[in-house]
């Protein structure tokens, strides 16, 4: 007879101050009409919008006494001290410290799990269990947010629940408690009970996060529980075999017991990851199993029915794996491996040590870079002396490359031609800087990178503006490997520069380039300063924890107003940003932190954003500098240090909300009725207008004193324009200001408010435009409710309703009123 009406989804019913019908309850099919119907008091409860419980009258109570009164409605007002809510009804809000939370509730034979999560995760794992600690036997799961977003449930015999995708997909995030899934059980437990424990989720980016389970718990704690640990008694072990042709790769395993899958790391010895288009034959496709490869390098072996791999007692083959091209290195390695136990579903430890990459038996890639690189460059000059071929060899994927062109023999720079064209760095998708100083960069800002060469291959053509005096030559050449961005040195014997003699100045030991990253909710807002204009920027985002941060791309800041495009990392999460530019466009010199732009991010479950590895390419001297980024040191509490001189900027917008391009506000008003209007703006503007409103909610009347205004405007060479309540300004040379600090005064106007205090005048009606007539978006202290509310020019007011239907209404206006439409 139990009855719950609740939303997970965080519905509220309205109120209502009359009788109202809440829902119709279906009695079960076959039973017998009740005589009666009543409603037990002592179990009637309602939870208030901000999770208290009110006890509540019925009307029918079951023991036959008088009518119990209704409470009013005031008892359900949030000001009220709320009792311990209930927890079927209430379940509570997830903790601050827990990004994962998961409740459970008996069902007959099954149980219904919810969860709620603030990102995304991979995979979530539970144990079920009865109130004695015992297992409950599931056999089987379904519905919920598991079934919509496309993941698998497998369960064990155990209590085990794992649930996961083969394809990538993850389990959405919800703010508020949704269903997960429903798990059926073999048969309904004893003690009448069902609990989780030792639940933890994995986020999209292989961070593991223990889930709080206070409801549903096995216990009366707070219910979390460590990770489970890999079945130490078992033993697992897997080995490779490299193909003739160097094409595919034999694995072969052992095992003490069947197991539900296997998933393992396949690298070259070079600890890059290899890439694998798929699998066959062996003990998988003999049981069953699937190989999936992905897009992660990691390659998974699983079903998604009840198929199992069988005990090995020697070495079986369990599959053999397409490579989508031959290690360059000829060698192949392990990392990484585990596997999960049949019927119980337990992570098991799998021994890779036959396969184990060198110095690393758990295959984890290493944090210095190769030791042989084999990276080579050379120079040719073409035959009628019109262009330079600068071919390469490499052994392995490189992310970019930069070298100087110099003559030979005059140590003198070269002249050279805008841009490079053709060879690897064209078919790739990279772009070719070239400097005036005989600087070139080869460089993708889209994630394209550079194939391995084993014999010399054309990297680009540059033209020749004038034939060199002698002949041409290279120094300073290094590359960038992919995925590691490690950055490398190149051999340039071939074509080496002779030391002695002119030579090209170095790049400034200092760039005057900085960034700085603010955490706000599921966007990165960045903010640069630098002393020279810049064609692009590239940086990695990392957690707290130095794992890479997954990215999408970006929008608003400098960069979408100068057409730029933001692009994000490839999956795997790399963390990779970079901002750059197919028309050519520059991000001007900026002695203040400017927004540069938003990130669209996966918020991380450290609640943690830092930039490392972050370099900039100047636009006078196309040069790879780095780029200062010691005050995002994973302290994104903090704002960001001025550079000496200036204003920091205000904090950034709440997460959520619109970071407006422009905000303006009143900055003071002296007792003589001059008012202060300061702005701020993330870039340039080419205009603007706006008026105030003062104590009584009414626009505020200007007094043109027969100068322009003072402030930052004037100073700009605006043309500033007084009407009776409104203020228009415009720069008639097209050159525009901005962007501005927090707290510039924008212009100093002169009112007859006399003695009115600042939160007594507000900015409102502001319109700001950009050099290229685009209204741009403006937030005032009117808006933020900072002011006076706006004057009411009309009054109206019912008077009285006759008996025959007549109404009479009365109305007040502060001026002559000609229409009146109204309902």
């Amino acid at each position: 007879g139990n009855v719950f009406i609740i939303s997970l989804a965080g519905g509220e019913l309205s109120a209502a101050s009359t009788p109202t019908e809440l829902t119709t309850i279906v009695l079960a099919a076959g039973s017998a009409a009740p005589t009666a119907v009543c409603v037990d008091p002592a179990e009637a409860e309602a939870i208030s919008a901000d999770g208290g419980v009110v006890t509540l009258g019925s009307a029918a109570p079951c023991d036959g006494s008088a009518a119990a009164p209704s409470p009013p409605l005031s008892s359900l007002s949030p000001t009220l001290s709320p009792t311990e809510p209930s927890e079927l009804l209430a379940p509570p809000s997830p903790p601050q410290d827990a990004s994962l939370v998961l409740t459970a509730s008996l069902m007959g034979t099954s149980v219904d799990v919810s969860y709620s999560s603030a990102i995304p995760l991979s995979g979530i794992e539970f144990l079920l269990q009865d109130g004695t600690g015992s297992p409950l036997a599931a056999t089987g799961a379904s519905g919920g947010a598991a079934d919509a977003d496309g993941v698998e449930v497998a369960t064990g015999d155990n209590g085990n629940v794992l649930i996961f995708s083969l394809t990538g997909t993850a389990v959405n995030s919800s703010a508020s408690l949704v269903p997960l899934t429903s798990i059926s059980l073999a048969s309904a437990p004893a003690s009448g009970v069902a609990c989780l424990t030792s639940a933890v989720g994995a986020t999209v980016d292989a961070i593991e996060v223990e889930a709080g389970i206070s409801v549903g718990a096995c216990d009366s704690g707070s219910g979390e529980a460590p990770s489970p640990q890999p079945s130490a008694g078992s033993r697992v072990s897997l080995s490779t075999m490299l193909s003739a042709d160097g094409t595919s790769v034999f694995i072969f395993y052992t095992s003490d017991k069947d197991l539900a899958g296997v998933e393992f790391v396949l690298r070259d010895g070079n600890q890059t990851p290899l890439r694998v288009s798929g699998g066959s034959g062996g003990a998988t496709e003999a049981a069953g199993l699937e190989v999936h490869t992905g897009d992660s390098k990691t390659v998974v072996i699983f079903s998604s029915g009840t198929s199992t791999l069988p005990a090995a007692a020697s070495d079986t083959l369990l599959t053999t794996l397409v490579l989508e091209s031959a290690p360059v290195d000829g060698a192949v390695c392990l990392g990484s491996g585990q596997g999960i136990a049949a019927s119980t579903f337990e992570l098991v430890d799998v021994d890779v040590s036959a396969a184990a990459c060198e110095g690393d038996s758990s295959g984890e890639a290493p944090s210095t870079p190769p030791v042989s690189i084999g990276l080579t460059l050379s120079v040719a000059l073409s035959s009628d002396s019109s262009a330079l071929d600068v071919s390469y060899t490499s052994d392995q994927e490189l992310a970019g490359v930069e070298f100087v062109l110099m003559d030979g023999q005059a140590g003198q720079m070269l002249q050279l031609g805008a841009a490079g064209s053709g060879g690897e760095a064209e078919v790739a998708g990279l772009d070719v800087k070239i400097g005036s100083n005989g600087n070139v960069i080869v460089i993708s800002l889209m994630g394209g990178t550079l194939a391995p060469a084993s014999s010399a291959t054309l990297l680009t053509t540059i033209p020749l503006d004038a034939p060199p005096a002698a002949s041409a030559c290279l120094m300073n050449g290094h590359g960038v490997t992919s995925p590691s961005l490690f950055q490398i040195e190149a051999n340039v014997s071939a074509s080496a520069c002779e030391e002695a003699g002119g030579g090209l100045p170095s790049p400034p030991s200092s760039s005057g380039v900085a960034l700085f990253a603010e955490l706000a909710g599921s966007q990165v807002r960045l903010s640069y300063t630098s002393e020279r204009p810049l064609t692009g920027m590239e940086l990695v985002l990392l957690d707290g924890a130095g794992n890479p941060v997954s990215t999408s791309g970006g929008s608003g800041g400098l960069a979408e107003e100068l057409g730029f495009t933001v692009a994000g990392g490839a999956s795997p999460p790399s963390g990779k940003v970079a901002v750059f530019s197919l028309s050519g466009a520059t991000l001007p010199a900026a002695g203040s932190w400017t927004s540069l732009t938003l990130v669209d991010i996966t918020p991380p479950a450290t609640g943690v954003a830092c930039i490392e590895s972050a370099v900039a390419i100047l636009d006078d001297v196309p040069a790879l500098v780095d780029v200062d980024v010691s005050i995002s040191a994973c302290n994104v509490g903090a704002s960001p240090p001025a550079p000496p001189g200036t204003t920091p900027p205000s904090p950034p917008a709440p997460p959520g909300s619109a970071l407006a391009e422009v905000r303006v506000s009143v900055a003071g008003v002296s007792s003589d009725g001059v008012v202060t209007v300061s702005a701020a703006s993330t870039q340039t503007f080419l205009g603007f207008e706006f008026s105030l409103r003062g104590p009584d909610g009414h626009p505020v009347a200007l007094i043109d004193t027969g100068s322009d205004p003072t402030g930052a405007a004037s100073n700009a060479g605006f043309s500033i324009n007084l009407g009776a309540t409104k203020v228009t300004a415009v720069d008639l040379s097209g050159q525009g200001m901005g962007p501005l600090v927090e707290g510039t005064p924008l212009v100093v106007l002169h009112t007859g408010l006399a003695d009115a205090r600042a939160t007594e005048v507000c900015v409102q009606s502001a319109i700001f435009t950009t050099v290229d007539v685009r209204d741009m978006s403006v937030e005032t202290d009117c808006d933020a409710g900072e002011g006076p509310p706006p004057a009411t020019d009309v009054t109206l007011v019912v008077r009285d309703v006759s008996a025959a239907g007549s109404v009479s209404i009365l109305y007040s206006a502060m001026a002559p009123a000609s229409v009146f439409d109204l309902h």
